[in-house]
This record gives structure tokens, sequence and C-alpha cells, in this order.
């Protein structure tokens, strides 16, 4: 979360082969805080727009956030995101 914070690693970090799917892995840990980290992180990340498609594209990426919406629950700094 902090390297995405910095708008100039945020191309790096989309590009390098491991991290999106990592983060896509966490969009289903059950932890609160790990899920608003990976959040705050992808919206770090997407605040570059050619990221996004390349975010959307990563397999398991919509359908985690899809789930994500509608799992019960969500704290509402989660929701805030």
């Amino acid at each position: 979360r902090d390297l995405a914070s910095e708008p100039q690693n945020r191309e790096v970090i989309v590009q390098d082969q491991g991290c999106l799917p990592g983060l896509v892995l966490f969009l289903d840990h059950k932890n609160p805080e790990v899920l608003f980290a990976t959040l705050q992180t992808l919206r770090y990340l997407a605040e570059r727009p050619p990221n996004i498609p390349i975010m959307k594209n990563e397999l398991g990426m919509m359908v985690s956030l899809e789930n994500l919406i509608q799992r019960e629950g969500p704290t509402v700094d989660i929701t805030a995101l």
C-alpha cells in the first residue's frame, strides 16, 4: 500500500507479473484490516487511468470485487472506499 501511494510507482506495480494476482488473492481475506489495505492499494493503482483496463482484465479481479460487494458485513471504512 505504501508503494502504491506514490504516483511514480503505480505503473511499475501494475505491470509487475506478481503484484495484481497477489492483490486479487487478498480480496478474499477475512481480516477487515487486510481487506482495507488491499482495497486502498487498488484504489491508488486505479488513480492512474492507463492502469484501469489492465486491472479489470486481471484474472479474478472483477469476480472478487463483485463477491466483496455482495458479502455481508463489510465495515463502514471498506464500504466508503
